[in-house]
């Protein structure tokens, strides 16, 4: 068997074993594993012939995000979470971000947060729609043309589809201090539409302040000096 030969046989095998697995799927994280594997597929295919991206997004440290984690080994997080961008200093030529991922579930090493993430996004995305149901309110009072307040109630449908995304999140937030990574930012999770304010919003300073203190105490020695 030659080199290619066997390079082909064996992708043929890892084949087989994934239509195994989506056959008798025991794991939950499997579940999506076809859907994974094709997306995978078409990266690889143009990074093989090119860079995929010559500019990237930029984020302020504190950015919230969402990243599909997509599927991975052991306890490492699979599928999408909310995360926070822990760069300082990031940049549009920098293609990888470190983010400290966050999940609605509570275990031992993860840090409970002075905030709930999505419903400060609802807060805001109410907000916003309050604004705009006023502003029909006037118009119809106004000579405002039928085309305008047609834009503005279609405007109002993109804010509730947001709401409504968001409130099934409605759950406390925890840092997984444990698990902080840096991914691909062909990773980040895009806005669903203009007022999905995911990859804007940030962390106040207060929260950001919590998350420093843990990972100092976990990562290094810091204190333990400052005390000698």
């Amino acid at each position: 068997m030659t080199n290619d030969e066997l390079k082909i046989d064996n992708i043929n095998k890892a084949s087989n074993n994934f239509k195994s697995i989506v056959k008798n799927v025991r794991n939950q994280k499997f579940h999506y594993l076809d859907d994974w594997l094709y997306k995978k597929s078409k990266t690889y295919l143009k990074e093989n012939v090119k860079k995929i991206n010559d500019i990237y997004p930029r984020f302020d440290y504190g950015t919230i995000l969402k990243i599909d984690f997509g599927i991975n080994d052991g306890s490492e997080l699979s599928g999408p979470h909310f995360a926070i961008s822990l760069e300082k200093y990031d940049s549009t030529k920098n293609p990888v971000l470190t983010i400290l991922p966050l999940t609605s579930h509570n275990k031992k090493y993860y840090l409970p947060l002075n905030e709930l993430i999505t419903e400060e996004f609802t807060k805001r995305l109410k907000k916003h729609l309050e604004i705009l149901k006023k502003e029909i309110d006037e118009d119809n009072n106004k000579n405002t043309t039928i085309e305008e307040i047609n834009y503005k109630g279609s405007e109002i449908k993109l804010l509730y589809k947001m709401i409504d995304y968001y409130t099934k999140y409605a759950k406390n937030s925890y840092a997984c201090i444990n698990l902080i990574t840096t991914i691909s930012k062909n990773k980040i999770v895009k806005p669903k539409n203009k007022y999905d304010i995911i990859g804007r919003a940030k962390c106040n300073s207060k929260t950001m302040k919590i998350i420093s203190k843990e990972i100092i105490n976990k990562f290094t020695n810091i204190q333990q000096i400052e005390e000698k």
